[in-house]
């Protein structure tokens, strides 16, 4: 076993260095959010849940928020990387997605376009750093590039690029990344309590 450490050199997280798991990993609700929000987009994406669930969308983003700031921060002390960009989400997707569901909800009408600047910005961000992210565990290596480019894709949609396309493709992507991230998180659990030892999140895909 080896230790993640932070800028600090204090230990975070043990590490198989053979199985590239991160055997032990006592954040996790930052992790649990962001993959609550990624299936809650393609839950609502493919499902009408009738009057009411838009505001309702709205309400369970803001109640999700205080979380996922609260787990983003913890994280920015052991992975400034992670942490960061899970900052990022708190307020793209939690803050900002959370509350432009109630405005819509309550009458409001939102210019599509401008709220898309968010997502293609970050996207784009996302995509230029993925060699930052290669000698991270394979799942996390894919999971950040899935995020990247189906935020991107529903960027580009939203300000009318292909929108239809770019949209399932962007929804897809992130139910890639909400699937990666429920494996995740059962390694953590497992690893965090002792148990499924032979659960990894797999080796570096770069040396």
């Amino acid at each position: 076993m080896d230790q993640l450490q932070n800028s600090d050199n204090k230990s975070v997280l043990q590490v198989d260095i053979r199985s590239g798991a991160r055997a032990v990993d006592e954040m996790m609700s930052d992790v649990f959010v962001f993959v609550l929000f990624s299936w809650l987009i393609i839950i609502s994406a493919f499902v009408d849940f009738g009057p009411g669930s838009t505001f309702t969308w709205g309400v369970l983003k803001l109640s999700l928020t205080g979380m996922f700031f609260m787990g983003a921060r913890e994280r920015m002390k052991a992975d400034k990387l992670w942490g960061n960009i899970n900052m990022c989400f708190v307020f793209l997707f939690g803050l900002f997605g959370g509350v432009t569901d109630i405005l819509n909800a309550l009458g409001f009408t939102m210019n599509a376009m401008v709220l898309a600047i968010p997502n293609v910005y970050l996207g784009c961000l996302m995509i230029i750093c993925i060699g930052a992210l290669r000698k991270n565990p394979w799942t996390f290596f894919a999971l950040w590039i899935f995020a990247a480019f189906g935020v991107f894709a529903l960027g580009l949609a939203g300000l009318g690029v292909m929108a239809a396309t770019l949209t399932l493709i962007g929804q897809v992507l992130l139910g890639l990344v909400a699937a990666l991230g429920t494996w995740a998180l059962i390694v953590f659990i497992h690893g965090y309590t002792g148990t499924g030892k032979k659960l990894t999140l797999g080796k570096p895909l770069f040396k």
